[in-house]
C-alpha cells in the first residue's frame, strides 16, 4: 500500500484511540494548514503528546492530547500508529511537514481517509453505513459504555467538558441497530487496518 494509505490507517487508529474527530488530524475545508505537524509531536515515557487544533480553538493555540498505551483495549494502538508514522517519514528534519501525510508530503484529507476506511470495511465484508468524520467518537464511546466505563472516564477520554458525549451512546429504537453495526464495524476494521500496516 502507499504511504498515504498507511498513514490513513494510522490516523484512524489514533482517532479511535482518543475518541477524536477525523478533522482534528486530517485536513478539511475549515482547517487548512492547521493539521498536526512533526513539530507538534513530543515523545513521552508512555507514549506521545500530540498538539492538535480543535474546532473550539479560535485562537489556534492548540490542545495537547496524550496518546498512551491502552491496557484495556490493546487492539487500538495509537502509540504504535504515531511511532510508525514518524519512522516512515522522510522529513524528520523538517518540522513544518505534516504528521499524517501522503507520499507527496501533503496533508491527508478527511475525504481520502473516509474513502480508505470504506475500502477496508468492504474488504472485511463489514457495513459502511453511517460513516462520517465523527464515527471514531461514536464507536469508541459505545465500546467504552459496553465495557462498563463511567461517564467521567468517557468524558476524560474524549475531552468533553459536559455530558454531551451521551449523544454518541444513545441507542433509540430508530437507530439502535445501525449504531451497533457501526461500532462493531469500526472496532473490527481497526484491528484489520493496524495488522495490515
Amino acid at each position: 500500500s502507499t504511504m498515504g494509505s498507511r498513514n490513513a490507517r494510522r490516523l484512524v487508529t489514533v482517532c479511535l484511540a482518543k475518541a477524536m474527530r477525523m478533522g482534528e488530524l486530517a485536513e478539511t475545508s475549515h482547517n487548512k494548514g492547521r493539521v498536526p505537524k512533526l513539530k507538534d509531536v513530543t515523545e513521552g515515557i508512555e507514549g506521545f503528546q500530540l498538539k492538535i487544533k480543535t474546532k473550539q480553538d479560535k485562537w489556534y493555540r492548540g490542545t495537547t492530547v496524550s496518546v498512551e498505551e491502552d491496557r484495556r483495549n490493546k487492539h487500538i494502538c495509537g502509540v504504535k500508529a504515531i511511532k510508525e508514522c514518524l519512522e516512515e517519514s522522510h522529513y524528520e528534519n523538517e518540522e513544518e511537514k505534516v504528521l499524517f501525510c501522503s507520499k507527496e508530503g501533503t496533508a491527508l484529507t478527511t475525504t481520502f481517509v473516509i474513502k480508505k476506511l470504506h475500502e477496508a470495511l468492504q474488504k472485511s465484508k463489514l457495513s459502511t453505513q453511517g460513516m462520517t468524520t465523527k464515527v471514531c467518537r461514536r464507536g469508541r464511546v459505545q465500546e467504552e459504555k459496553e465495557q462498563g466505563a463511567s461517564g467521567n472516564e468517557i468524558k476524560k477520554l474524549g475531552r468533553w467538558a459536559t455530558n454531551c458525549w451521551k449523544v454518541y451512546a444513545e441507542k433509540d429504537d430508530r437507530s439502535k441497530r445501525s449504531r451497533k453495526v457501526e461500532c462493531r464495524a469500526m472496532l473490527q476494521s481497526i484491528i484489520y487496518l493496524v495488522e495490515g500496516c
